[in-house]
């Protein structure tokens, strides 16, 4: 549990960044609101790759072994 520790942190912190974000971007006027609806998506962003990666590493696959192969 110690190795998902980081990964687990950052999930749990990332939702109510995300939200706080979202909220001040609402309330605000002017040039704010695009940077909290960019930080929202740059967190969103890191947010979902953690999230993946976690999911692989608990299935017991590597994510970074894992090689796709398209048809074609």
């Amino acid at each position: 549990m110690k190795a998902y520790l980081p990964d687990v942190v950052l999930l749990v912190c990332g939702l109510p960044m995300m939200g706080l974000l979202l909220y001040l971007g609402a309330l605000s006027e002017g040039w704010l609101p695009p940077l909290c609806y960019l930080g929202a998506a740059v967190i969103f962003t890191g947010w979902h790759r953690t999230l993946i990666n976690l999911c692989w590493r608990l299935s017991g696959k590597d994510p970074d072994d894992f090689d796709f192969h398209f048809p074609g």
